[in-house]
């Protein structure tokens, strides 16, 4: 967002210093924008092995990722999205239940649609609810979050939105579980209302090849190798080396 974390963030970008980035989206943004030349792309992280959840039939949840301290997370544009889904649901007499979660700042919020608010979640809790979850919803306008890779890897939708920063980091094998769409709630709630249906059509084999070169274990080797053996082209700035 803009304003004064944005400013001082575009400056340390121009100090020379190595620079990792999680996926190649915000790399390539950073070497445009700014003229940086020592920035490495990570493998964006796929936190979750591929598990199987509970049965398509047996889910009952739709999962909103809300966090209304974070500008860049959507909030007002998910909230917006919830209160459609929760017509058509009610509408269509669906036994769906939706689920706010991600920030402690939920629990003071009171919403006019019927919603369950778990604010932060513990991982065994996480999981559990991506276990029984049909769709999962996030809405990023800077960096993907790392829930969506997440929900796909628990058999969920995962619904996002359709700009450079979404979809320059998703793996080409998970395109088959991720609805892109644009940044209106009209079109975000129609995509998640459809998706209820059925499961995507999102192989295992396809899961597991992009969670052997995404898992965290991948992701830490890459970074050991970087520091390891990459620090000999980094430019010295004032005398000294960058660290």
């Amino acid at each position: 967002p803009a304003g004064v974390e944005q400013w001082y963030a575009a400056r340390s970008y121009e100090l020379g210093l190595e620079m990792f980035t999680l996926g190649p989206w915000l790399a390539r943004k950073i070497r445009k924008d700014h003229g940086a030349t020592e920035v490495r792309a990570l493998p964006f992280p796929m936190v979750d092995p591929p598990t199987s959840g509970q049965a398509w039939d047996e889910r009952d949840t739709v999962a909103f990722y809300v966090q209304p301290e974070k500008a860049h997370r959507g909030a007002e544009l998910l909230v917006e999205c919830a209160r459609r889904v929760a017509r058509g649901v009610d509408a269509e007499k669906r036994r769906i239940e939706l689920v706010l979660f991600g920030s402690r700042e939920l629990e003071y919020l009171r919403f006019d649609f019927p919603c369950r608010i778990l604010g932060v979640l513990e991982e065994s809790a996480l999981r559990r609810l991506m276990a029984r979850t049909r769709v999962g919803v996030s809405a990023s306008f800077t960096n993907l979050a790392l829930l969506p890779l997440r929900f796909v890897a628990h058999g969920c939708w995962s619904v996002e939105l359709d700009l450079p920063n979404v979809t320059t980091n998703l793996p080409a094998h998970l395109r088959n579980a991720v609805r892109l769409v644009a940044p209106d709630p009209e079109a975000m709630a129609e995509a998640v209302l459809e998706s209820l249906e059925q499961p995507p059509a999102v192989h295992r084999d396809d899961l597991r090849a992009v969670y052997e070169p995404h898992s965290w274990e991948a992701c830490a080797a890459v970074v050991a190798s970087l520091l390891r053996g990459g620090g000999g082209q980094t430019s010295d700035v004032g005398g000294q080396r960058p660290r």
